[in-house]
């Protein structure tokens, strides 16, 4: 009897594990108006950060370059359009619908950290300026 309970017990945890995580494959990016309104000291240094200003760097047709928008705005939909200009919130730390939704006591848990993030838009191996004139040649 007791191993149909702990079974069983495996079984219940590890469903909800697995719609959490087919859940957060479907969340959908907010936009940081909706980030700052709970995190606003957070909004304030983004907010004078570089990455708020990633999309002011972008000349001519980058504005309209996939290529370029992956990096330069946070929500970049198959269409072409976005929900941020510029490397917000969602950008490192994932869709944040299920965040704002979720109890208080289960919102840090469901945001997501990716280490492995900023090397997606920043090479440690070749430096921004090298990385710009290299995009642009594309």
């Amino acid at each position: 009897m007791k191993k149909v309970l702990l079974l069983a017990a495996v079984f219940v945890v590890g469903s909800i594990g697995m719609a959490r995580a087919e859940s957060q494959a479907d969340a959908e990016f907010l936009g940081v108006a909706k980030c700052k309104m709970c995190h606003m000291k957070q909004f304030k240094t983004w907010e004078n950060s570089k990455h708020a200003k990633t999309f002011e760097a972008l000349q001519g047709d980058e504005v309209k370059n996939p290529d370029c928008l992956k990096c330069h705005t946070t929500g970049l939909k198959a269409d072409g359009t976005f929900v941020d200009k510029g490397t917000s919130c969602e950008a490192c730390h994932g869709a944040g619908s299920l965040h704002m939704k979720a109890k208080k006591e289960d919102k840090k848990s469901l945001i997501t950290r990716k280490p492995i993030s900023c090397a997606n838009c920043h090479n440690p191996h070749i430096s921004r300026k090298m990385m710009a004139e290299e995009m642009r040649k594309k």
